[in-house]
């Protein structure tokens, strides 16, 4: 990922879309993702988080989509962020990093916010040894009230959280139960 425009064709994503309004999504990347340049080179690969910044920023862009970003390490920054923003935004990404099994806080100023979020996560969290030294007790605590969840694919888990956000803000159907009659 360390050139993240390589190989990227902004107009191929043109038609991806199922509506034309231009939304606002709130990024918000938590604890310890600051130093992702600095951690596992097998998992991070170097990328900065502004390079994964960008990146999210550039693919927004090319489906019609504004994209707001927040990287702390302090759950009362990311709170108090999503109070100020949550009335200008139409949804929210969010990956939670070291906040995903202790952030109910955070959760709920989502949740309070009326609007649609998916949890996103770089790596796989609940693979191999990722998942080893927190043990089985562990709980996910943002899944439970998000849209959805998206893991495991660098930076393309952030580009697919955005894609299924913006096709839940389009398409009224998505936000509520479907049954398989609705879908063929």
């Amino acid at each position: 990922m360390s050139d993240c425009s390589a190989g990227y064709d902004p107009t191929r994503w043109s038609s991806i879309r199922t509506g034309e309004k231009r939304y606002r999504i709130g990024v918000i990347d938590g604890p310890n993702m600051s130093n992702m340049h600095r951690r596992d080179r097998s998992i991070y690969g170097g990328a900065s988080i502004q390079d994964l910044q960008g990146f999210v920023h550039s693919f927004g862009e090319s489906i019609g989509v504004e994209t707001v970003h927040l990287v702390s390490n302090h759950e009362g920054d990311i709170i108090e962020w999503i109070h100020e923003n949550a009335p200008d935004l139409d949804g929210f990404l969010i990956n939670p990093a070291g906040l995903t099994f202790t952030g109910e806080p955070t959760k709920w100023a989502l949740s309070d916010s009326n609007k649609p979020y998916i949890e996103v996560h770089f790596r796989n969290v609940v693979a191999g040894k990722a998942m080893a030294p927190l043990g089985e007790e562990r709980r996910f605590v943002f899944t439970t009230a998000a849209k959805g969840e998206v893991m495991g694919f660098a930076q393309y888990s952030y580009t697919s959280a955005l894609l299924a956000l913006i096709w839940v803000l389009d398409d009224p159907d998505l936000s509520g139960e479907l049954s398989l009659g609705q879908i063929c």
